[in-house]
């Protein structure tokens, strides 16, 4: 099972991504500056090490299901979300919201793992105000 790597994990905690909804976790082990962190991949945040910060690490299906079905950004028009998989053999997968007469909506994303690509979509919806409000 492939989940967002660890650069891409911070980038999401940073950005407010639930932290609860992932059963796996990246845990950084940093006692000081002087010293390499140390890294570990979790299947959940069970460790109660000192010095640590964990990171989700979700796979393509939870942050899938963080992302709206459609977008309408700035009163363009409806775009609903496709996801396309690109060379067989290295695998690169796209993401991006389409309109019925093709166009695409905002960005295309793309990434080496459906589960990267999805959480680089979620990052670009967050900052450009398009996600819905999973909370209510």
């Amino acid at each position: 099972m492939k989940t967002v790597n660890l650069e891409l994990s911070k980038e999401l905690k940073a950005a407010g991504y639930p932290q609860n909804i992932s059963k796996f976790m990246w845990q950084v082990v940093q006692i000081d500056e002087k010293y390499t962190p140390e890294v570990f991949f979790l299947e959940s945040e069970e460790s109660t090490a000192r010095y640590s910060t964990f990171y989700a690490s979700p796979t393509a299906d939870e942050t899938l299901d963080q992302l709206p079905m459609t977008i309408q950004p700035n009163n363009r028009g409806i775009g609903h979300l496709e996801i396309n998989r690109y060379n067989q053999t290295k695998g690169f997968w796209g993401l991006w919201y389409k309109q019925g007469s093709g166009e695409i909506i905002g960005d295309s994303i793309g990434g080496e793992s459906l589960a990267d690509a999805a959480a680089k979509m979620w990052l670009y919806l967050k900052k450009e105000n398009l996600l819905e409000d999973k909370t209510s």
